[in-house]
């Protein structure tokens, strides 16, 4: 995948999550909603940092990548059901996956996106910590739940590594970066 694919897929999916968050507060426990309130302003920030990083570069976006619209599809179906077991397993698995992406392309990338997403990565850490969190205190009675939720999320980007035609290393570091989030 391009650097320019990269940034929008980032970009459009800071878009996407403050959507999906605004909805998620509806249904949201009393005892969440300023951490939410919080990641909503958090999200918005990135939407504007990765969205600032592409005029600079010149980059005109239309979409993001195949895997990241399936699991923000996966996402929003969570979200519809207004059930906050899977919403915030996704929501976990989704910030998981932000934070082992920027990590392992951050150094492949010019300076100007490095310096955005190192101020990014932080605040994605602390809404793991959040999800991790509240999963924690819903995971008796629903593992079952949130297996099947992180099952999707690795059918998705597996799939599409493996339809995209990777070398095996390329699939192996992809795979790597993916299931990092399930152990």
């Amino acid at each position: 995948m391009k650097n320019e694919e990269i940034l929008c897929s980032y970009q459009k999916g800071e878009e996407r999550g403050v959507w999906l968050l605004i909805q998620l507060k509806t249904f949201a426990p009393k005892d969440v909603q300023e951490e939410i309130d919080a990641q909503i302003i958090d999200e918005r920030k990135h939407d504007r940092l990765f969205s600032g990083r592409l005029k600079d570069l010149d980059i005109d976006c239309f979409g993001m990548n195949n895997s990241l619209e399936a699991v923000y599809d996966l996402a929003q179906a969570c979200v519809d059901r207004k059930d906050w077991v899977e919403s915030i397993t996704i929501q976990a698995a989704i910030e998981e996956l932000a934070m082992s992406t920027f990590t392992e392309k951050v150094m492949e990338l010019d300076p100007g996106t490095q310096k955005v997403l190192r101020e990014i990565i932080h605040d994605e850490a602390r809404h793991l910590a959040f999800g991790l969190r509240e999963m924690g205190k819903f995971a008796k009675g629903n593992e079952e739940k949130i297996r099947n939720i992180h099952l999707k999320v690795l059918d998705i980007f597996l799939g599409v590594f493996k339809d995209k035609k990777y070398t095996k290393q390329e699939l192996g570091r992809l795979t790597a970066t993916v299931t990092k989030a399930y152990k």
